[in-house]
């Protein structure tokens, strides 16, 4: 490790070859006996770790001026699945390890990506302690090197899954054997510990994109870099897969349809799993009582097929071309000459009204409010919160989707995809064919996914 004093390099000493391999097996026994060194929240400039030895990640690894954006569930919307901090500062910005340990260089994807941590290291510091660092820019230490919180081991980028792809930050992450936990609380230069100065017990109390930290002194550098760039507005990500239909459940459920015929189960990390041959809509809804279908699918011929969670599938009477699952239970559908049901229960379905193309079941924002809504033939958008009493809603939709939390989405014809506010509807994007509404698996994850033109997948938060 380099002299960071600013004196004369020590001079070389030649040890024989046996005293060597001696001091190397006594390092080695110490190095397992004694536990991790982890430093207290006191004051003071820090001390740099010696080479072989390990420390608790206890220091934050950024200086100068930053921004804590999102955390696990801090109002990022599940922005990370699992514990995890995001914290801004400008790009090129030193990152610096937040413990001593051993650096393994894990990725070296050098541009902004629909996936992946892109550039990005791991530093070991022992007892199956681990952090990680992502989305750096650079790299600028060698793999396997040994380091500690006065080493600058990259700089701060946007590479790997980022959005927009100016979004500069670093992803920091605790490991302990290899699975994600709470990131410990970290102290700046001078002592100061994080987020315990602010009054809060853990980091995903800290709102996003609300607290800053200007870490300079003690660490190792003293330069300061400019300031974070705001954080970005929603965007859409892309994950892998190509599905023609696909509907988000209320337990965070996702289920799809490809060009194939094949009925698809979103397993998580852009992996999706078949279920089977065949058919040509899927809903996922909450079943009126504890155990029932949740999942109900329409085969390429219309027949009606229903399943708990994808197992023990059984035909219902009916042929459909579209059905929707709602978050309590209420099912509804449309056949091909345009006349609208709902599921009575018993493998009954009662006549609701003709003329229809398309039906969507949710939970509205309030008691009072519609909880169903359909599109006419025409694309004219009607509502009711009994079935038998209709409103009008202004707007002209080919498909539209109604959320757990009250939340409506829609595309219409030239494929702009919107969302209702409560006075209008607000175009989100171009490009579109088909939209869902969910809730996220996690406390805040993606709750929007919808499909391309290109049949291509993007989720949004």
């Amino acid at each position: 490790m380099s002299d960071r004093s600013g004196g004369a390099s020590p001079r070389t000493v030649r040890v024989p070859a046996r005293r060597r391999a001696l001091v190397t097996r006594l390092l080695v026994a110490l190095a397992l006996i004694l536990p991790l060194s982890v430093s207290g929240a006191g004051g003071g400039a820090a001390e740099a770790a010696g080479t072989g030895e390990y420390s608790a990640p206890v220091w934050y690894p950024l200086r100068g001026t930053s921004q804590i954006g999102c955390t696990w569930s801090n109002g990022c919307n599940g922005h990370h699945s699992y514990y995890a901090l995001d914290l801004l500062q400008a790009k090129g910005s030193p990152v610096y390890p937040s413990g001593a340990g051993r650096l393994t260089i894990k990725g070296t994807n050098p541009v902004c990506a629909s996936s992946g941590y892109g550039t990005w290291v791991e530093v070991d510091h022992g007892d199956g302690v681990t952090t990680r660092y992502a989305h750096l820019s650079k790299i600028t230490v060698a793999d396997g090197s040994w380091v500690d919180q006065t080493t600058k081991i990259g700089e701060v980028g946007s590479t790997g899954s980022v959005s927009s792809c100016t979004a500069y930050h670093l992803h920091y992450e605790e490991r302990l054997n290899g699975v994600g936990v709470a990131p410990r609380a970290l102290k700046g230069c001078d002592g100061t510990v994080y987020p315990t100065t602010w009054g809060y017990s853990g980091w995903n109390e800290v709102p996003s994109f609300t607290k800053r930290i200007t870490n300079t002194g003690g660490c190792g550098d003293p330069s300061t870099p400019p300031e974070p760039p705001e954080p970005p507005a929603p965007a859409w990500e892309t994950i892998s897969g190509s599905l023609v239909q696909m509907d988000f459940g209320p337990q965070g459920e996702i289920w799809g349809v490809n060009d194939a015929a094949q009925l698809l189960r979103y397993e998580g990390r852009g992996q999706w799993s078949v279920q089977g041959e065949g058919f040509r809509w899927v809903t996922v809804g909450k079943a009126p009582n504890e155990g029932g279908p949740n999942v109900y699918a329409l085969t390429t011929a219309g027949r009606i097929q229903r399943s708990l969670n994808g197992e023990r599938w059984q035909t219902i009477p009916g042929i459909l071309v579209q059905i929707d699952h709602g978050p309590q239970g209420a099912i509804w559908g449309v056949n091909s000459a345009g006349n609208l049901y709902r599921y009575a229960g018993r493998y009954r379905w009662t006549n609701v009204g003709s003329g229809y193309r398309h039906v969507t079941v949710g939970d509205a924002a309030d008691p009072n409010a519609p909880d169903v809504y359909a599109l006419t033939t025409a694309g004219a958008i009607r509502s009711t919160v009994d079935g038998v009493n209709w409103q009008s809603v202004s707007g002209t939709l080919v498909q539209i989707d109604h959320g757990p939390q009250g939340e409506l989405w829609g595309v219409n014809a030239a494929g702009n995809i919107y969302r209702r506010l409560p006075d209008r509807w607000s175009k989100e994007d171009t490009g579109f064919r088909h939209v869902t509404v969910g809730r996220a698996a996690d406390a805040g994850g993606p709750y929007v996914y919808a499909l391309k033109t290109d049949n291509t997948i993007r989720r949004r938060r």
